[in-house]
């Protein structure tokens, strides 16, 4: 187990709605404002991986998109990703206006999906992976690692690294959610040192 010191990873948090410790990050009454918690890996890091963390979705509101954890090439927020198409491979939670959460596996450039359907609240395990062209998501209902679903998978576009990992990316319009991602093990030794905080005066991320 290689857990990820997240007060290490660099913050931009515009309206002060996320709470970094250690172990997790807080994404308390989002709305419609750039926030996420990145890692840089440098140029072409990430190929194949396999990330383990947990999630919990604590309040979703209507069918928003709260971002758990992403590996990309661009620094930006869910909408943007989509909107852009943009190098980045995810999982998201999403509301329904029902009680239903769905746990979604996103690649932002070429708006491929499939997703998983949970209740809220309630939290969850996973481990996205990806070898090759193939990704995938597994969802655990505990820390024993106890499979409910192994089976969600996209395809990554061949040869495509990835410097950056981003948790916490915002894909809100007008409903408030709330979220927790954290127990972030990407398989490498965790940098030390402080986490660089760069707030957002007004409007979005350049």
């Amino acid at each position: 187990m290689t857990q990820e010191n997240l007060t290490t990873w660099d913050e931009v948090d515009g309206a002060s709605e996320i709470t970094v410790t250690a172990d997790s990050i807080a994404v308390a009454s989002a709305n419609d404002t750039d926030h996420w918690v990145s890692k840089d890996g440098g140029a072409a890091h990430w190929a194949d991986f396999s990330w383990d963390f947990w999630a919990d979705c604590v309040e979703s509101l209507g069918t928003e998109r709260m971002g758990i954890i992403a590996v990309t090439n661009v620094l930006q927020d869910i909408i943007y990703w989509r909107e852009q198409d943009s190098e980045a491979y995810g999982v998201y939670f999403q509301g329904s206006t029902g009680s239903d959460v769905y746990t979604t596996i996103y690649n932002y450039e070429t708006n491929g999906y499939d997703r998983y359907t949970v209740q809220e609240p309630g939290e969850w395990w996973f481990t996205l992976a990806r070898s090759g062209t193939t990704g995938t998501c597994a969802v655990y209902i505990d820390a024993d690692r106890t499979m409910i679903d192994d089976t969600l998978a996209e395809v990554f576009p061949d040869g495509r690294t990835y410097r950056y990992a981003a948790i916490g990316t915002t894909g809100l319009t007008s409903n408030v959610c709330t979220w927790d991602v954290g127990y972030v093990d990407l398989g490498e030794v965790p940098a030390s040192g402080n986490r660089r905080r760069r707030v957002l005066i007004c409007g979005r991320a350049a």
